[in-house]
């Protein structure tokens, strides 16, 4: 599936199930909520199985969005142009290291292409900590802008890749 979409058709509720699994390095999202960040994303591309069984996706937003508010998201307008924010990326527990979240970033970055969008951008958890999802990100090329801290507390690392 990808973004031409309408959020309706995607299995947003099976979306949010495999999203929650993965708190506290993502936030937790009703379905509803899920919706609505499906409707105001910009790009959404969804892995099934045969079985229409969900085992990855990721949801971003270009940097000239106007429906999206979130603190990082913002924090990338302020400080970087031209780019598609990764707001989540999530391959189901018992699909890793086979490839999804590659397959999935790929497919994000050659629609960046053909939308001459210059970056990937994307924050990854540095409290909590989240080590495998760095070291990910660190092979795929993404680089380390800045470490950010929330006014939760959170801190995060800014990554970006250029295209």
């Amino acid at each position: 599936m990808s973004k031409h979409q309408n959020a309706e058709q995607y299995p947003y509720a099976q979306m949010a199930a495999i999203n929650n699994v993965e708190v506290p390095h993502v936030n937790h999202l009703e379905t509803e909520e899920f919706y609505q960040l499906l409707e105001s994303a910009d790009y959404c591309e969804c892995l099934q199985d045969d079985d229409e069984e969900i085992f990855g996706f990721i949801v971003a937003f270009r940097h000239q969005n106007q429906n999206y508010q979130g603190f990082n998201f913002q924090w990338f307008q302020q400080n970087s142009e031209d780019f598609l924010y990764i707001d989540r990326i999530i391959v189901a527990p018992w699909a890793r290291s086979q490839g999804i979240g590659k397959r999935l970033y790929d497919t994000a970055a050659s629609w960046c292409r053909e939308n001459n969008i210059r970056h990937l951008v994307c924050e990854v958890n540095q409290s909590p900590p989240n080590p495998n999802s760095h070291h990910f990100h660190q092979a795929l090329g993404f680089t380390a802008l800045d470490n950010v801290q929330h006014p939760e507390g959170k801190t995060v690392t800014m990554y970006q890749w250029p295209l």
